[in-house]
């Protein structure tokens, strides 16, 4: 898929959405497998995160769009996944780390952030953090690169800036953590498995990974923004 630039950025500000391509190359993605270790994740603890990530996120297929991403459920049993990715589909194709199909409606698309949320689907679920990480804090992005199977990178928080250069609200956060395509709509988790925000693109000049922060993804499941009433594919 080609790279899309948002409309609405300013200053010529590029991103790319994580389901597609970015325009430049950037360097080689070193995705940490669920197994494997880091120097900024323990054993124990990555497999503990592998766990938890088993239970509530998984693939989406978005026949319409001709999109891969990933969603998670969220405690309340919500979908959450990205605007670009749910599309103008009314369902959308699901599939567990192993191998389980669904199919879920998608209910809400938000017309101020790249977020969008999917039918309650039976399972356990994924906490919200309570308030938005600090910089440097270690975080790690669970999801389905390229559409294949469950995996898990690893970063830190590196730091805020306005939303509005990428299309969004408020703030949004950065991270060295690297991603996909396919990664789009994916939970960022803290060290105690907490939800700290939600995967959406990277900046195509310097690869950082932007990431829709925990606070705004709650006053979306709050439904305090704006919802679209027509959905419809980006060109992703």
């Amino acid at each position: 898929m080609r790279a899309r630039l948002f409309s609405t950025l300013a200053a010529l500000v590029l991103v790319a959405p994580a389901c597609a391509t970015a325009p430049s190359q950037p360097p080689p993605p070193r995705p940490l497998a669920l197994e494997a270790t880091t120097t900024t994740a323990a054993p124990a603890l990555a497999t503990s995160l592998l766990l938890l990530a088993r239970g509530a996120v998984l693939r989406v297929r978005n026949t319409d769009c001709l999109a891969t991403g990933t969603a998670f459920r969220e405690v309340s049993g919500t979908l959450v996944t990205n605007r670009h990715v749910a599309g103008s589909s009314i369902s959308i194709q699901l599939s567990t780390w192993d191998g389980t199909d669904l199919m879920a409606t998608v209910n809400h698309v938000s017309v101020v952030s790249d977020l969008a949320s999917v039918s309650l689907v039976p399972g356990r679920g994924l906490t919200l953090a309570q308030t938005d990480p600090p910089p440097s804090s270690p975080v790690w992005v669970a999801g389905y690169p390229e559409g294949n199977e469950l995996q898990l990178t690893t970063g830190t928080v590196l730091d805020y800036v306005d939303g509005g250069r990428f299309g969004q609200t408020g703030q949004v956060m950065r991270s060295d953590a690297e991603i996909k395509p396919g990664n789009s709509g994916s939970p960022v988790l803290d060290a105690s498995g907490e939800v700290i925000g939600v995967a959406f693109a990277t900046e195509v000049d310097n690869h950082d990974t932007l990431i829709i922060p925990a606070s705004s993804v709650a006053r979306f499941l709050r439904q305090d923004q704006p919802l679209a009433t027509q959905r419809y594919c980006e060109d992703g």
